[in-house]
């Protein structure tokens, strides 16, 4: 499907584009998570990551681990991962909204993108399945108040920081 389609909007060097990123990106993604797990896991534990044993000591358990989740069936895996990336970046974008904020910058630039994603994020938790399973006109009208409430909570919990607050935090002579 993913052939034909990217082929008939795409042409044919669209089309093989297309189908390298359906390939490439699942399994770029799932290098990016077992290096991001093991290198968690060794710091959890405390375990040097220079020697290739002490690298298969963390890397093995998880490939046994990433076996076991392949079996489950992959439509499902995906939706939690994407879910789970859009909600990574959602806070990444509250959190520089708040730096950005704090720090009397324009944070209208990663302030309304959160906006979004929070909507969206959050109605498809109170939507979906794997979320609340609520009505989709109740998940819709719940979506945008939980993003209200973030904005309130970001504008009533978050103070910029003064003149010599800032200072504190940010050297401004010049070195």
């Amino acid at each position: 499907m993913v052939y034909d389609s990217s082929l008939h909007f795409l042409g044919f060097i669209g089309g093989i584009f297309a189908v390298l990123g359906v390939v490439v990106l699942p399994i770029t993604s799932g290098d990016t998570a077992f290096r991001a797990a093991r290198l968690q896991l060794a710091e959890i534990f405390n375990i040097d990551q220079r020697s290739l044993s002490k690298r298969l000591v963390i890397a093995i358990p998880l490939f046994v681990l990433g076996y076991y989740v392949s079996t489950i069936d992959f439509s499902i895996l995906w939706r939690y991962f994407t879910w789970a990336n859009q909600m990574t970046a959602m806070v990444m974008l509250w959190t520089a909204a708040a730096y950005l904020y704090r720090y009397h910058k324009f944070h209208w630039v990663a302030s309304i993108p959160a906006w979004f994603i929070t909507t969206v994020c959050s109605t498809y938790l109170y939507y979906n399945k794997i979320g609340f399973s609520l009505d989709y006109q109740l998940s819709v009208y719940l979506g945008f108040a939980t993003t209200i409430l973030c904005i309130v909570l970001f504008f009533v919990l978050l103070k910029p920081l003064g003149d010599r607050d800032e200072e504190a935090y940010v050297n401004t002579t010049n070195v």
